[in-house]
C-alpha cells in the first residue's frame, strides 16, 4: 500500500514537471512570436509615419506656395 503510494506520488510529479517544462516551451514560444509582431507592428507604425510626414510636407510646402501666390496678387497693383 505504502509502496503503491510512493509510486502514485512519484508519476503525479513527473506528469507535474512534464506538464510545468511542456508549458514553460509554449510560453516561450509565445513570447518570441508576439515580439515579432510587436517589431513588425512598430516597423508598420515608423512606415504609415514617414508616408504622413512625407505627404504633411507636401501639404504644407503647397499651402506656402498657394499663400505666396495670393500676397504677390494682392500686392500687384492694378
Amino acid at each position: 500500500m505504502r509502496q503503491d503510494l510512493n509510486d502514485f506520488c512519484r508519476e503525479t510529479r513527473q506528469e507535474f514537471e512534464n506538464v510545468r517544462q511542456e508549458s514553460a516551451q509554449e510560453f516561450a514560444s509565445v513570447r518570441l512570436e508576439i515580439g515579432a509582431a510587436r517589431q513588425e507592428a512598430r516597423q508598420d507604425l515608423a512606415e504609415v509615419a514617414q508616408r504622413f510626414e512625407s505627404r504633411l510636407n507636401g501639404v504644407l510646402t503647397s499651402s506656402v506656395g498657394v499663400g505666396m501666390l495670393v500676397v504677390a496678387s494682392a500686392l500687384t497693383p492694378r
